[in-house]
């Protein structure tokens, strides 16, 4: 009971915090907004609100304070928080989940500042993290797997914070080297941990897989075929018919073994939906799609 109440104390003071920071109205309708969707996702599973909301918070408060000394605090809050409810990996994932979503405002930002070689070192470092990603769901539980990717998402935001924070160093010049020009450091980083959260959030191991091998390897198979043989799709010239078709045939190939033919079909609207021409994230919006489309087709029996 005391514990509850801690956690309870927690959240609230946090709540304050980043009521404190937020800039804009939109940034607090949409605190708001998870903390009341955290508060139905209590109640539909079953688990303590307080443990769902105490985490919602601190992962709020990481994601808003990053590019600040602030950030340091919170990262060690978050890792008792994960040391305290390691046995609850999947209602942590949500909570980082909604968390990081509050502070989403702050990165959507457009970013046009494409160079070619420095695409090519970021789908290929993309490529073999969604390979160790998609080994870690294959050979261990998938309770550890969800761990491992909460610690190294919480573990990254200091790393990256001190990268900003002294840009002098050999760690910021290493970090940055894979970052866009004009585009906040581990803002695409960002979006593609959280549609890797939120489909850790809601489906099984082989599913998971399934969305890993569209938003990590798909996606970046697509990006540096689809730059080599350039042929515009009518409906957006930003992308190509090439990278769009070598993105279902990789994205299918790496799921096919996990959730056979249906791996056909999640790899198609991966490929569809990253090729759309307005969206927040195309990482993000395609783990969304795919969420759903998983969980509509389970529900069917299909899977």
């Amino acid at each position: 009971m005391a514990s509850l109440l801690l956690l309870y104390l927690l959240a609230l003071v946090l709540l304050a915090y980043r009521l404190y920071i937020s800039q804009t109205r939109k940034e607090v309708l949409l605190l708001l907004a998870c903390i009341a969707a955290g508060s139905v996702l209590a109640a539909y599973e079953g688990v303590n609100i307080a443990i769902l909301l105490a985490g919602i918070m601190i992962f709020s408060c990481m994601a808003s304070t990053y590019h600040t000394k602030d950030n340091y605090l919170t990262v060690l809050i978050a890792l008792f928080y994960i040391a305290d409810f390691y046995t609850l990996p999947t209602f942590m994932a949500q909570a980082m989940f909604l968390g990081i979503l509050s502070g989403a405002f702050f990165f959507m930002k457009s970013n046009k500042d494409r160079n070619f070689r420095l695409e090519r070192r970021r789908d290929i470092f993309q490529i073999l993290l969604g390979l160790i990603l998609i080994a870690a769901f294959c050979f261990i539980p998938q309770a550890y797997a969800k761990l491992m990717v909460i610690l190294l998402a919480t573990l990254a935001s200091p790393i990256g914070n001190y990268a900003i924070m002294n840009k002098k160093s050999s760690v910021s010049k290493a970090v940055y080297s894979l970052e866009r020009r004009g585009a906040a450091l581990g803002q695409g980083a960002l979006w593609l941990l959280m549609g890797t959260l939120l489909a850790i959030s809601f489906l099984s191991a082989t599913e998971v897989i399934a969305v890993i091998a569209s938003i990590f390897i798909g996606d970046s198979v697509a990006t540096l075929v689809g730059t080599t043989y350039k042929s515009p799709l009518p409906y957006n010239k930003k992308k190509s018919i090439s990278g769009t078709l070598s993105y279902f045939v990789s994205a299918a190939v790496l799921s096919f073994p996990f959730v056979g033919y249906v791996g056909l079909l999640t790899a198609a609207c991966a490929a569809i939906v990253e090729s759309f021409p307005k969206q927040i994230d195309d990482n993000f919006d395609t783990a969304f799609a795919l969420t759903i489309l998983i969980k509509i087709l389970a529900y069917a029996g299909l899977i």
